[in-house]
């Protein structure tokens, strides 16, 4: 449910919030910052995490990966 205030003119969707549009910016972000993280990966400055295990594994997972560049 919208907030109490809402206003539907306060709130405008872009012409081009489509779901192709998404995909492609997703697309171009992903073959962009692929190289991107290739250059830090060789460097030893990239860490996997699995973001989808607890919240407090995850957290002493960032933890030990910030430990291991210092």
């Amino acid at each position: 449910n919208p907030p109490a205030d809402y206003k539907e003119e306060d709130y405008y969707q872009r012409e081009d919030d489509k779901p192709e549009t998404v995909k492609r910016r997703l697309d171009v972000n992903i073959a962009q910052g692929e190289p991107i993280i290739a250059h830090y990966r060789e460097l030893g400055l990239v860490s996997d995490i699995q973001g989808n295990q607890d919240i407090d594994d995850v957290f002493a997972d960032v933890k030990k990966a910030i430990a291991a560049i210092k």
